[in-house]
């Protein structure tokens, strides 16, 4: 088994690039290092000739560049496209399903929006190299909150703090081109810090509570993950 994989979401500003990472490098435990390769769009159809890989695993599915995989599909290689950003964007991904053979969704509500027998299940999961970190109780926060400022997270997150105001809070809520900057109370959150995976979860782990925030606002439209 030989396989290519391809992160759709090239954007400099894509905070989400080691999903990609992590998941070759899952592959080249399973498989092998001489059977898996990352490829960009720009060689990606002289990758495919040369390596002749079995599938060509897309992951994302944001900024997919349709022009590309619909030259890749001439090949006949099996294109499997893994969506990370269901349910929100949804119609986007719809609109992009006619490029795969077969989709994993990390969004179980999702499943049943795609063509019957052609979307699977497949939450992502956690690299040990990135996320484990031995059980401690020496820790630096009493309560950690990290994601991007969606609305409801700020107006939630300002009422926490109101509330309990002598813990030790560290709130991490990252603004983006959609989501400009806010104002918090007494500066108790970081709007425009960016922490790598590992760091992140170094975060988690010296925090007493941590606090996962759903989000169901996207670009104005409502929809929620379960």
């Amino acid at each position: 088994m030989k396989a290519l994989v391809l992160n759709t979401n090239e954007s400099p500003a894509n905070l989400n690039t080691y999903l990609t990472y992590s998941i070759f490098d899952g592959l080249v435990r399973n498989l092998g290092a001489e059977n898996v390769r990352i490829v960009r769009y720009s060689d990606l159809i002289s990758r495919l000739y040369e390596f002749e890989p079995n599938a060509l695993l897309c992951i994302d599915g944001q900024r997919a560049q349709r022009d590309v995989l619909l030259q890749a599909k001439k090949t006949g290689v099996s294109i499997v496209g893994w969506l990370t950003e269901d349910p929100f964007d949804l119609e986007f991904n719809l609109g992009n399903q006619d490029l795969f053979d077969m989709i994993f969704t990390s969004e179980i509500s999702t499943v049943h929006e795609y063509p019957e027998g052609k979307a699977r299940y497949l939450p992502l999961g956690a690299s040990e190299d990135l996320c484990e970190f031995p059980v401690r109780n020496d820790f630096w926060y009493d309560v950690c909150i990290a994601g991007t400022a969606w609305p409801e997270r700020v107006e939630f997150c300002k009422q926490l703090v109101d509330r309990l105001p002598d813990l030790r809070w560290k709130i991490i809520l990252a603004t983006n081109d959609v989501v400009r900057d806010y104002d918090f109370a007494l500066s108790k959150a970081e709007t425009d810090i960016r922490y790598s995976i590992k760091d992140l979860c170094r975060i988690y782990n010296h925090s007493a509570i941590t606090i996962n925030l759903r989000r169901t606002y996207t670009l104005g439209l409502k929809r929620e993950a379960l």
